[in-house]
């Protein structure tokens, strides 16, 4: 089965080899977030670390673009082509950044529902 960091590295490879220090922190705030702080990642289903993954990548996408924003800057001065390819990269991130959004947004409805919302379900009689 895989786990949080191999759903993380599949989504945004370069990212995390970039801010490897921060994923643990980003974990454990998406954790936080979904008020699973007390739960170890082998008690999560797939779709919860699926969820995560999407949280962390998502998390990722901020740092990754100031980091390519500042190389832009210096690569404008080396040469254009470098530039052109970081320009790129940050298209790519906030392309990713909307599907990631959606991803979430879907996932926490599935896990939503499939657990309940806690409340009786009440059937109302029309007269």
């Amino acid at each position: 089965m895989a786990g949080i960091n191999d759903m993380i590295n599949a989504r945004m490879p370069d990212e995390v080899e970039l801010f490897a220090d921060s994923i643990p922190v980003f974990v454990e705030e998406a954790m936080a977030e979904m008020h699973w702080s007390n739960r170890m990642e082998n008690d999560l289903e797939i779709l919860e670390k699926s969820i995560i993954a999407d949280m962390v990548a998502l998390a990722l996408i901020m740092p990754s673009m100031s980091h390519y924003k500042k190389s832009i800057k210096k690569a404008k001065g080396e040469g254009a082509g470098e530039a052109e390819f970081l320009d790129n990269k940050l298209e790519w991130l906030q392309q990713i950044q909307s599907k990631l959004e959606n991803s979430i947004a879907y996932k926490k409805t599935v896990l939503l529902v499939s657990v309940g919302v806690g409340a009786p379900m009440v059937l109302i009689e029309s007269v």
